[in-house]
């Protein structure tokens, strides 16, 4: 029997018991990741059957909430799982309904971006929620929109085992993080799901801000390890529009340990040598007077340079644009 069946069929069974001896039933399993769906779905049976049912059950549960904030947590997303999924069936008493709201406002409107809530305490409210699941994958998507990076962060990993591929690829905002490391677990992660579904997705981004900029930058060896030359220029070619000179030369820099370049060749494209994570800015052409330079910093002819450069073009990804090859 599918489990959500079961799960449904325990609802009506509780929602059928008389209603105190229901509540000793469910009072051991209130935190148990395996009850969460049946104790969501009591709530909509007995919304069902009237409205008093629904408020003495809300009531209960706001009232068993304990005094610490794992204990609050997983009891508090049930109530506005039920409330949720009972808008429009069954009513609420004032009470209870400003009983819940000051229950959400302790802990789920924790990780609204200008809460003032610690981060400590979000990371524990986090913690709590993370027990339960799926079964509260949208409390954990709003986690993801923090004011604090370290929550942010915590709740990406967290959903992930969670999301659907359409849902994974869903989660757009992430990409307009504010720090650089959510933006790369998350772009891992859609790596690890579906690597060619992600760069199509990110050749569909429009206008990437520097931090997610950045990210992908930084996660180029992972790119050059999971496509094919073909997909990978494709992919490159999108990267290397970003407006940011720092992610377009960082990208090179990235790039250069991945192919078969001597170590000239390398500090021919690393023009800040040793300062070896910026290389030279691909949107940009080998002009005569690099290759002059060059020529004078490495003692050589300029023709020879511009063999290096000639060899260094023929692998890389995406085009190096060489003036010398103008008109030809």
């Amino acid at each position: 029997m599918h489990l959500t069946f079961q799960e449904y069929l325990a609802a009506w069974h509780l929602s059928n018991q008389e209603f105190d001896h229901a509540l000793v039933l469910v009072q051991p399993h209130l935190r148990r990741q395996k009850w969460f769906e049946v104790l969501q779905l009591l709530g909509g049976e007995w919304a069902r059957q009237s409205d008093e049912k629904l408020d003495r059950y809300l009531a209960w549960l706001l009232a068993q909430q304990g005094t610490t904030i794992a204990e609050q947590a997983p009891v508090v997303a049930l109530c506005a799982n039920i409330v949720k999924d009972t808008t429009g069936v069954a009513e609420l008493k004032p009470a209870t309904r400003q009983s819940y709201r000051k229950a959400v406002e302790a802990t789920l409107a924790a990780f609204r971006p200008r809460s003032g809530v610690p981060d400590k305490t979000q990371l524990e409210i986090l913690e709590a929620l993370g027990q339960l699941g799926a079964a509260v994958k949208e409390h954990l998507i709003d986690a993801t929109k923090s004011g604090l990076y370290t929550v942010r962060r915590r709740a990406i990993e967290m959903l992930l085992p969670h999301l659907s591929d359409n849902d994974l690829f869903g989660l757009n905002h992430i990409l307009t993080d504010r720090s650089r490391e959510p933006i790369k677990t998350f772009l891992t992660a859609l790596l690890e799901r579906d690597a060619a579904r992600t760069v199509s997705w990110l050749q569909q981004q429009k206008h990437l801000g520097e931090k997610a900029s950045e990210a992908i930058g930084a996660l180029t060896p992972l790119f050059v390890a999971h496509f094919s030359s073909n997909v990978l220029r494709e992919f490159m070619t999108a990267v290397i529009q970003s407006r940011y000179w720092s992610v377009r030369s960082k990208v090179c820099a990235l790039l250069l340990p991945s192919l078969h370049c001597s170590e000239l060749q390398r500090k021919l494209m690393l023009p800040y040598w040793p300062l070896v994570s910026y290389g030279h800015d691909l949107k940009e052409p080998i002009t005569s007077a690099h290759v002059t330079a060059a020529a004078q910093r490495f003692n050589l002819s300029v023709d020879e340079v511009r063999q290096q450069y000639e060899a260094i073009a023929a692998q890389l990804p995406v085009e190096l644009i060489l003036e010398w090859r103008k008109g030809h």
